[in-house]
């Protein structure tokens, strides 16, 4: 019985150690401001082999990425101009199997 109850803690602990959560890059936060009408670059970690999604509030079709091997990601999303004293919130997405992050209150400018 001993000896289960360590092989379950043991390989618990092995799947917990490897799998990544989803997220964004530090970088990338909340009141943040993306250049307009220029690509932007979405990037985080997931677990490996993981297909992300980005999305954009202002984006027609989504961006689809796979995690490497590492768990990293990176995507290029389009970014629209914007008419002079546009201050609309807007917001940025990540997700894949069941999970999502988002990011809020982004600012398109220069």
């Amino acid at each position: 019985m001993k000896k289960l109850l360590a092989s379950l803690l043991l390989s618990t602990l092995f799947v917990k150690g490897f799998s990544q959560e989803l997220s964004f890059a530090d970088p990338l936060g909340d009141h943040m401001v993306v250049q307009q009408n220029k690509p932007f670059k979405v990037w985080g970690k997931a677990a490996a082999g993981e297909e992300v999604i980005i999305s954009a509030d202002w984006l027609s079709t989504e961006v689809t990425v796979r995690a490497k091997e590492n768990g990293a990601f990176v995507g290029l999303v389009s970014v629209p101009a914007i008419d002079r004293g546009d201050f609309s919130k807007h917001w940025i997405s990540i997700s894949n199997q069941g999970e999502e992050k988002k990011l809020e209150d982004i600012l398109i400018g220069d």
